[in-house]
């Protein structure tokens, strides 16, 4: 790994020098080896030379490796402002020996809730999932399962993500499918019915819920802006993925 550093003076007849380097004016570029994981934090000196070859400055970048193990990736909605908020469910897959009535024995999976989290408002998210020294390392040998869930839309799943450690497991970008306005894991005639039956009416404070489940767009009111969402998404069910490994 390489960290890649640039330093610019306000002053084009200044010069710096960055490290060991050599001495450029106004701006200069440098590249940090970072692969050894024994060192965690690096200090680069900087100095600002004036025309006359005097010191006018001196001062350190600090670069300080980061060796949690994260869940991250993007969610996209309908939402008019660019305010992306969805809920962000992570469990853990756990396979266990059961032993039937008849004395048989078979593995059973289930999921185990670890994390509950939101997206940031531009539907990003990066969420800690293993610190080395704190937790046991045994967090980095399961599967995980993220689900996204927003009222109106369709659920999102992704199955059977891995962990590596000092690294990040990308689920990439998604834009959740709107429309399921009951809840039941595909939109079709009965969700067109409900947004019918709160057309017109306002999703803003005191507004019922319906009505505030059927503003797929988050603009205030349900009109045929929001009709014209479900009936794009029509016919549609819950997505599931597995995860294909993008470590950054």
């Amino acid at each position: 790994m390489r960290a890649n550093i640039e330093i610019q003076t306000i002053h084009s007849y200044a010069s710096i020098r960055l490290g060991d380097g050599k001495i450029e004016k106004h701006n200069t570029k440098g590249t940090i080896d970072c692969s050894d994981l024994s060192i965690k934090q690096y200090v680069i000196p900087v100095i600002i030379t004036a025309p006359d070859g005097k010191t006018v400055d001196t001062y350190n970048i600090i670069l300080v490796r980061d060796d949690k193990s994260y869940i991250s990736g993007k969610i996209l909605t309908e939402n008019v402002n660019g305010e992306h908020i969805s809920e962000l469910e992570i469990y853990k897959k756990i396979q266990e020996e059961k032993e039937n009535a008849d004395g048989t024995k078979e593995i059973v999976e289930t999921l185990e809730l670890v994390k509950k989290e939101k997206t940031k408002q531009d539907g990003t998210f990066k969420i800690v999932m293993y610190i080395p020294g704190e937790d046991e390392p045994s967090i980095l040998e399961h599967e995980y399962v993220l689900k996204v869930k927003k009222d109106g839309y369709l659920d999102y799943t992704v199955e059977e993500i891995l962990l590596e450690e000092e690294k990040s497991s990308n689920i990439g970008e998604y834009k959740l499918i709107a429309g399921d306005v009951t809840s039941n894991g595909k939109i079709n005639i009965d969700d067109l019915v409900r947004l019918n039956n709160n057309f017109s009416k306002s999703s803003l404070d005191g507004a019922s819920v319906n009505a505030k489940i059927c503003d797929l767009n988050e603009d205030g009111i349900v009109d045929r802006l929001d009709r014209d969402i479900l009936r794009r998404n029509y016919g549609r069910i819950s997505q599931i993925k597995i995860f294909k490994t993008i470590i950054t």
